[in-house]
């Protein structure tokens, strides 16, 4: 649980730094997303609990538990899509901003990042079109600027391919079957 809340924090980190400017949001088509498949317990790999709740078609609340009940603040992200991922949207009018993306397959969603640095040589390189100012050294701490321009469904291959390394996966939750749920507001029964 804690490294699920120091990846929240990183997230949120990269909200300062590190992020993509864009000027149309990210992913081709609203989430569209369905509650039975989503909303229950998830566990994440460092074995953290959290809640996930779909609220409209395209909102997705991420709570996470502690103890026996659900934290009382959640996360909260209105999601487009552009096949299996889902891109939080940080903001409802251009410019947009994009720093953290979701892979959903079957039972499991990765948290991913998006890497700044190699978003920037795919523009200067001629993969994906945009703008974007490396200050030497780029690193973690010097993030490039980088705006990218109107993407097309072949911009969002190069930009989602494995090959490419703009997309950095951290952590992985799995969905847990909605029983399990009662076992975590259960009351622990003492030892005989």
């Amino acid at each position: 649980m804690l490294h699920l809340i120091r990846w929240l924090a990183f997230a949120l980190a990269g909200l300062v730094s590190g992020c993509v400017v864009l000027q149309q949001p990210l992913g081709t088509a609203p989430a569209d997303l369905v509650a039975a498949e989503w909303d229950g317990p998830w566990v994440y790999t460092d074995g953290g609990v959290a809640r996930f709740t779909v609220s409209g078609n395209d909102v997705l609340r991420i709570s996470v538990y502690a103890g026996q009940d659900v934290s009382p603040g959640a996360d909260k992200f209105a999601l487009r899509r552009w096949q299996k991922w889902y891109i939080p949207q940080l903001s409802e009018t251009a410019p947009y901003s994009a720093f953290m993306v979701m892979l959903r397959e079957e039972n499991t969603v990765s948290l991913c990042r998006f890497d700044s640095i190699r978003i920037a040589e795919l523009v200067t390189e001629g993969w994906l079109p945009g703008q974007a100012e490396i200050a030497p050294p780029a690193s973690v701490f010097f993030p490039p600027t980088v705006a990218l321009g109107a993407l097309t469904d072949e911009h969002y291959k190069i930009l989602f391919s494995r090959e490419a390394g703009s997309v950095v996966c951290h952590g992985l939750f799995v969905r847990l079957p909605i029983e399990f749920e009662a076992c975590l507001r259960a009351e622990p029964t003492p030892a005989q």
